[in-house]
């Protein structure tokens, strides 16, 4: 074939294209052929999906503490440096033209490999500083590990640890407990003041089942005192709740608004995201909104480099969830499309007169606990109840203002 300059090439019309393509088809071999097949699907999937901007990193599946209630089904797997700066490359890469990208550490108890951690940091931080971009950091723990080490690394890149303290010693405890038995409220606790002289600011995600949803007010009321500022509530939809169980969320809603509205008034540093916009304001932000961007703006990688749409998906360890792996790209899968399936695939919740401010709750979830991506279990939708109760009962006068809630939450990713 004659060579061709580039103007000339691009002249070319595009049957004239084909020709010139097939005649150099015809000299590869029949792998070649495998090869570059593999590559135009790669090329196409990645050109039509959105850009893509948040990436979990399952450093490790293990954990120093035996959780009762974890998602992530116990194994040894953990993530090596190679597979790790792959990932982060990934994600630079196909996070096309977007500004900034979010990298959140996650396990297991990522603080077991925090040289991992900060060597994934450095390495991301300056790739992406080449690009233009900028890397936003994040990381839940379970608290009893942390070390003046583990502090100067946040510091180091501009992040804040975010707790999973659940309460009350008796609640926390109850569920969160060393593989001896022994509860770890006090290790945990007894971190506090080294963290806050250190970070400032504290955050907790209190995860909340039914046997502890009727200490949920008072504890988070106790971790107020101790020092924690910022509070995300999580409940274990997928448990088994009562009737008395689903009631009583009500009830503590309602309480952890008079303790919010309490806090606000006497200007006290305490934020609860879910009370910070008005009932109107989340119509308008959610309605028609469904699903979370899991497995399209974000993913989950584990340690054999395998893509889920989320932790919550990766925690399963089921292969039926995998979407794609970090030297693969993305595999052609039904599942990130019926994650973004909207209200035709939800009757009974466009049924439901919340659902201009319920996204559907989270699919591993109604996978989990009803069998279906599409319908959420019972608790989701009491707690959905509750929150538009409570925020109903917000005073305009106590709202916070344009620039207030504009400001990010420090902790919560």
């Amino acid at each position: 074939m004659a060579s061709t300059t580039v103007a000339e090439r691009v002249a070319l019309s595009f049957e004239e294209k084909v020709a010139r393509l097939d005649e150099v088809l015809q000299t590869f071999s029949d792998e070649e052929m495998r090869r570059l097949a593999l590559l135009f699907e790669q090329q196409l999937e990645f050109h039509k999906r959105p850009p893509l901007v948040e990436m979990e990193l399952i450093v490790t599946y293990r954990c120093n503490l035996a959780c009762d209630y974890c998602f992530m089904r116990k194994q040894n797997l953990c993530m090596d440096k190679e597979t790790a700066l792959q990932a982060v490359d990934f994600l630079l890469a196909y996070s096309k033209d977007h500004p900034f990208v979010n990298v959140t550490f996650f396990g297991g108890e990522p603080l077991l490999y925090l040289d991992l951690m900060e060597e994934v940091a450095a390495y991301v931080t300056e790739k992406a500083k080449e690009l233009g971009k900028q890397v936003n950091f994040a990381c839940t723990t379970n608290g009893t590990l942390l070390t003046e080490k583990a502090l100067d690394f946040s510091n180091r890149f501009g992040f804040l640890y975010l707790l999973s303290l659940d309460g009350s010693k008796q609640a926390h405890n109850l569920h969160r407990r060393f593989p001896n038995g022994r509860g770890s409220f006090e290790v945990i606790v007894s971190k506090l003041p080294m963290l806050k002289r250190r970070q400032g600011w504290l955050g907790a995600r209190v995860t909340v089942t039914p046997e502890t949803i009727g200490q949920l007010a008072e504890g988070v009321k106790e971790l107020f005192e101790l020092g924690i500022n910022q509070f995300i509530i999580g409940l274990v939809h997928e448990a088994d709740w009562d009737r008395e169980a689903l009631s009583e969320i009500e009830r503590q809603y309602d309480l952890l608004l008079e303790f919010y509205l309490w806090a606000k008034d006497k200007n006290l540093p305490l934020r609860m995201t879910m009370f910070e916009k008005s009932l109107d304001e989340v119509k308008r932000e959610r309605k028609h909104v469904w699903g979370c961007g899991a497995g399209s703006g974000r993913i989950a990688v584990t340690g054999e480099g395998k893509i889920y749409p989320c932790s919550r998906f990766a925690g399963s360890n089921d292969d039926r969830y995998v979407i794609g792996h970090i030297e693969e790209g993305f595999y052609k899968s039904k599942l990130p499309e019926a994650l973004r399936a909207g209200a035709w695939a939800r009757p009974k919740c466009v049924k439901c007169p919340l659902s201009d401010i319920c996204s559907g709750g989270c699919p591993a979830v109604n996978l989990e606990a009803t069998g279906s991506l599409y319908e959420p279990p019972k608790a989701y939708c009491a707690e959905v109840r509750a929150l538009a109760k409570a925020i109903s009962k917000l005073p305009r006068a106590t709202s916070l203002g344009a620039e207030e809630k504009n400001k990010p939450c420090p902790v919560e990713g």
